[in-house]
């Protein structure tokens, strides 16, 4: 990097070691998704916009903040070269505007020329096996760089280079003339934060949640607060208070769905193990219940318009929960994050009740002081939760975390079950519909099976790896002979071994027709939510999703059973630009500071309790 130019590595192919460490883990092709878009860019000269971080170890200058805005770039060659027996793509990005010097020169660096030189260009040369034509990139010779399967490519004099090189100057002072009165096609800086106003949710469009950059210090933000834009930066002090259209619920309404009048057809999705639901109707409620394992249980409750539109139904309480910013929702940071720096939920959330260790005391706000939208709504909660587990004593629930979301926002697979919660959880869906899903964890999906240490007392998970047939063994185990069960299992690890072998090759078929042939680049962000949430990926001994909840407005689920948090994670992933979701937890006071117990405590009136609005006539 220097005050014009920088060179860099196309991402992807990648893939981190057990020591944390980040490696190459597969060729780079030139058909990749992220490597084809910067051809396309150069080809058609459409600039580019880079982010500089503070912690770039090559800049020229003290970064002010820890993300800056530079400037545009322009894409002026792609080359590749090899990383051991890997090929890596390298990018050459040049400044589009040369006739201003750089803010983040060096502070006694010359002014740039006011002439520049356009047609000196570093010593070219042709490969004598593909013909093609590469420039002399490094000092320690030419190279042919070509993007084909050239047995030249990356070899200076027919042998790989050393690992370290240094770039020819002449390669590096090159300068390509920017196009005659072509225009970068955005400011770099937006100057209209919000979006289009003209869109009733323009305030919780991605383009107004995904960050900022200041306009009184310029640095790069990440929006963190529901209602407000605030610079993080040190000393700043610059503060937007953002003022939300409040939409009815019609509004989040996907195109040409009508809300419904009856009771609703499901929409759900199971497979695997999942069998049928069991099918049941309350009054105006349906409920399906799947079973994941033994005693474990998701029951969705499907609303309808005529619950939906009672006072205190999720038509008020989608508008209560838009008023005022009594709720003060944030993002948080990740604790586990893997990526470097720190990394925010793509949620914002608000804890109301009882704390635990997932959520600090001061950061729970005790329901004596919580909008009458968060009360009303455990007040329903606790209701579904009642009639789920049907009498059974479970305490009045004594946690709730309101969680909003904006466009594209979702919430990755994650579980509850932290050692204060117990095993019943409600949720309460508000706005635009959301997708829930669940898979069993990899530990559980995939546990290690060897014929040698085979515990036949160990727990069989419904949906894990031969699963059916561990448990017809460890039946034989308890009800049949020794012999018996010494020939079961050896007949069921003989057809695992084989199954391995199979998988293992291929596997093996399939990485070598990537490599030659396939799209190296990693998943884009939306790729990834499609993989991971939609279809399940084995990738890591991921499981794919085993069942997919379509959540509509005012709808509940209910979990329960101690083995869904243990065994099973869940995730969900919105649509539309505004939905809320409510759920409704219990934390055993026990393992809490008895100091705090007052934040979790309420009471309802008996004649305010929720009753499931039997009183609604059904028409049949």
């Amino acid at each position: 990097m220097d005050e014009e130019i920088i060179i860099t590595r196309a991402g992807g192919a990648c893939e981190m070691t057990e020591q944390g460490i980040r490696q190459q883990a597969k060729s780079q092709t030139y058909k990749s998704a992220h490597i084809a878009t910067f051809e396309k860019n150069m080809r058609e000269n459409i600039p580019i916009g880079i982010i500089f971080g503070s912690k770039h170890t090559l800049a020229l200058a003290a970064m002010p903040h820890r993300f800056n805005v530079g400037a545009w770039f322009q894409v002026t060659a792609i080359w590749a070269e090899m990383n051991g027996p890997h090929v890596v793509y390298m990018f050459r990005f040049q400044k589009v505007n040369l006739h201003e010097k750089s803010w983040w020169a060096p502070q006694n660096s010359p002014m740039p020329p006011a002439v520049r030189d356009y047609q000196t260009k570093a010593a070219r040369a042709s490969c004598i096996n593909c013909r093609g034509e590469s420039p002399q990139i490094y000092n320690e010779g030419w190279m042919c760089v070509s993007h084909g399967k050239c047995p030249n490519r990356g070899k200076l004099d027919g042998r790989y280079p050393p690992s370290q090189l240094t770039f020819s100057q002449d390669f590096l002072a090159e300068r390509t003339q920017w196009p005659s009165g072509a225009m970068p096609h955005s400011e770099l800086v937006p100057s209209d934060r919000a979006g289009n106003s003209l869109d009733q949710h323009h305030t919780t469009s991605l383009a107004a949640w995904k960050g900022f950059v200041c306009p009184k210090c310029r640095c790069c933000n990440s929006r963190i607060e529901w209602d407000h834009e605030k610079c993080q930066a040190k000393g700043c002090g610059y503060s937007h208070r953002i003022y939300h259209p409040i939409v009815p619920h019609l509004s989040v309404l996907p195109q040409h769905v009508l809300e419904v009048h009856g009771h609703a057809v499901s929409q759900d999705e199971y497979r695997g193990h999942v069998d049928h639901p069991n099918v049941q109707y309350l009054s105006h409620w349906k409920l399906t219940t799947y079973k994941l394992c033994e005693d474990n249980f998701v029951t969705h409750f499907f609303a309808n318009k005529h619950i939906n539109g009672r006072p205190g139904g999720a038509n008020d309480m989608f508008l209560a929960m838009q008023e005022g910013d009594s709720l003060n929702l944030k993002r948080s940071y990740l604790k586990n994050s893997t990526a470097q720096g720190r990394q925010l939920t793509r949620h914002f959330a608000k804890n109301f009740g009882m704390p635990y260790n997932y959520i600090a005391a001061a950061d729970s706000a005790p329901f004596s002081e919580a909008p009458s939208a968060i009360m009303e709504s455990l007040n329903r909660l606790t209701w579904a939760s009642n009639v789920v587990v049907g009498g059974k004593p479970y305490p009045p629930r004594n946690e709730l975390l309101a969680v909003g979301y904006m466009e594209t926002q979702k919430m990755d697979y994650h579980d509850d079950g932290e050692k204060e919660l117990d095993d019943l959880v409600s949720t309460w869906s508000l706005g635009a519909p959301g997708e829930m899903f669940f898979r069993i964890k990899k530990s559980y999906a995939h546990p290690v099976l060897s014929e040698a240490t085979y515990n036949p007392k160990s727990e069989v998970v419904m949906g894990s790896d031969y699963w059916k047939e561990r448990a017809t063994l460890n039946n034989i185990y308890i009800t049949g002979t020794s012999a018996d069960f010494q020939q079961a299992k050896t007949k069921l690890f003989a057809q695992i071994n084989k199954d391995q072998e199979t998988k293992a090759g291929a596997e093996a078929r399939k990485k070598r027709v990537s490599e030659e042939e396939g799209d190296d680049s990693e998943p884009a962000e939306d790729d990834v939510r499609k993989e991971d949430t939609k279809k399940g990926s084995r990738k890591g001994g991921l499981a794919p999703w085993c069942l997919r909840l379509y959540l509509r407005h005012g709808d509940f689920v209910v979990m329960h059973g101690a083995k869904i948090h243990a065994a099973y994670e869940h995730a969900v992933v919105p649509s539309g630009k505004l939905r809320y979701a409510m759920t409704a937890r219990y934390v055993r006071p026990e393992l809490v500071n008895p100091a705090e117990h007052w934040r979790g405590k309420f009471t309802l009136s008996q004649g305010n309790a929720y009753n499931g609005d039997i009183d609604l006539p059904v028409h049949t």
